[in-house]
């Protein structure tokens, strides 16, 4: 359920960026030209995800839940690798 509150959480930060940063963003799409591949944006806005999912993940095994630990730490590999991969294949096109 972590991970799944993670993910919503950080769609709802995406969706309260200010005006300013989101000119800003939309300024940085025009001047690396990349307008149609949408992946890199996924993946770099995804990063800090993995980022606090790791942390939560290193918290678990604070708290010697290791089973749940080994758990996250596999599906943060897992999100991360998907992320990589994305970013990737839209850079190759």
């Amino acid at each position: 359920m972590l991970f799944a509150i993670g993910l919503q959480a950080s769609w709802l930060g995406s969706r309260s960026v200010p005006m300013e940063l989101k000119t800003l963003i939309v300024n940085a799409t025009e001047i690396t030209n990349s307008q149609k591949k949408p992946g890199v944006w996924w993946s770099l806005g995804l990063f800090p995800y993995v980022i606090f999912m790791l942390g939560a993940t290193d918290r678990l095994y604070r708290n010697k839940k290791r089973r749940l630990g080994l758990f996250g730490e596999q599906l943060s590999l897992f999100v991360g690798v998907i992320l990589t991969t994305l970013a990737l294949v839209n850079t190759l096109r």
